[in-house]
């Protein structure tokens, strides 16, 4: 298992791209990450009055052009991902639909943002933070879907790092 401890120190200009940006952690990260002179770009799920905001439907397995846009204008330094699409539903009570919207919020947006930078950029220079919850970490009553796209993350977050080294 990988852990990592950062410090956020004041950096000239240091692009990050926080993905669930509008979400209480995100938002909280953008705040910090500005105040140090990083340049914030954030994708959310809800259109915001915001130019630094890019809605972004999760749920879809492509990006929309301005989304894409934007990864290849931009060489990101960072990036954070705190999206996540939480149930806590039995498994036997979800619905098909419920299942595949949390495996494609969970795990396919975040793969697919990555093949998207994969496109115009060396990602080797580019550092990933991906933060999970607990719940792939460990085990919890009733949250098997939400759990299993958790273990999903972590589990390609840690051999995606030994690819791109």
């Amino acid at each position: 298992m990988v852990y990592h401890s950062y410090s956020i120190k004041k950096q000239k200009k240091k692009k990050i791209l926080i993905i669930g940006i509008t979400g209480a952690l995100g938002a909280s990260l953008e705040k910090i990450l500005i105040k140090n002179n990083f340049k914030v770009i954030g994708f959310c799920k809800t259109k915001r009055n915001k130019k630094s905001y890019i809605s972004v439907d999760f749920k879809k397995n492509i990006l929309n052009s301005v989304a894409s846009n934007i990864l290849k204008k931009n060489k990101f330094d960072y990036i954070i991902n705190t999206v996540g699409l939480y149930s806590d539903q039995p498994f036997i009570k979800m619905s098909p639909k419920n299942i595949l919207d949390m495996f494609s919020v969970n795990v396919f947006s975040f793969l697919n943002i990555i093949l998207e930078i994969n496109r115009f950029n060396n990602l080797k220079d580019l550092k990933i933070i991906n933060i999970n919850s607990i719940a792939g970490i460990e085990y919890p009553k009733n949250e098997c879907i939400y759990s299993s796209t958790k273990h999903a993350l972590k589990a390609f977050t840690e051999i995606f790092a030994h690819q791109i080294s």
